[in-house]
C-alpha cells in the first residue's frame, strides 16, 4: 500500500477520508487529527490522491432544510439543528445546536440568527448513490 503525504486515507471503521499530514519509520502515517496509524489493510481501508479527494469532495451531498412555522419542533432523524447569520451558509458557518433549550444558552455573536435542519451524506455514500433535493431522500 504506497501512502504519500497528502494523500486522504479512510480507516477500516471510519466513514469519512482524513490528510495524511506526515509518512513516518516503519510504515506508519500521521493523519490531521494527529493520530498515527500503521499502513496497512488491516487499518486503513482506501486510499485517495489528493486531486481523486477533491473530485470526490465535489460529489458529498449537503441537504439543508430553513425552519419555518411548518416544520419548527422535532429535529428531523438524521439532522442537525444549526443556528446561523442571516445570508450564510448553515453548513459551513453555522453552530449545531443539540436542542431547542440551547439557543437560549450561549452568545452566539449572530444578530440574525436562521435555524435550520442540516445533514450530510458521507463521501463514500455519495460516490454510490445522488440524492436528488425533491425527493428529500
Amino acid at each position: 500500500m504506497m501512502i504519500f503525504e497528502g494523500d486522504y486515507v479512510r480507516l477500516t471503521s471510519e466513514h469519512v477520508f482524513l490528510r495524511v499530514e506526515e509518512v513516518l519509520a516503519g510504515d506508519v502515517v500521521r493523519l490531521e487529527d494527529g493520530f498515527n496509524v500503521l499502513a496497512s489493510p488491516m487499518f486503513i481501508q482506501e486510499v485517495k490522491s489528493a486531486d481523486e479527494y477533491a473530485e470526490l469532495e465535489a460529489q458529498a451531498a449537503v441537504q439543508v432544510i430553513p425552519v419555518t412555522q411548518h416544520n419548527y419542533g422535532t429535529i428531523p432523524a438524521g439532522y442537525d439543528l444549526v443556528v446561523s447569520e442571516m445570508g450564510t451558509d448553515p453548513f459551513a458557518d453555522g453552530f449545531v445546536v443539540y436542542g431547542w433549550d440551547e439557543l437560549d444558552m450561549f452568545n452566539w455573536g449572530i444578530t440574525h440568527p436562521v435555524l435550520s435542519y442540516v445533514r450530510t451524506i458521507p463521501l463514500t455514500a455519495s460516490k454510490v448513490f445522488r440524492i436528488h433535493p425533491a425527493m428529500g431522500a
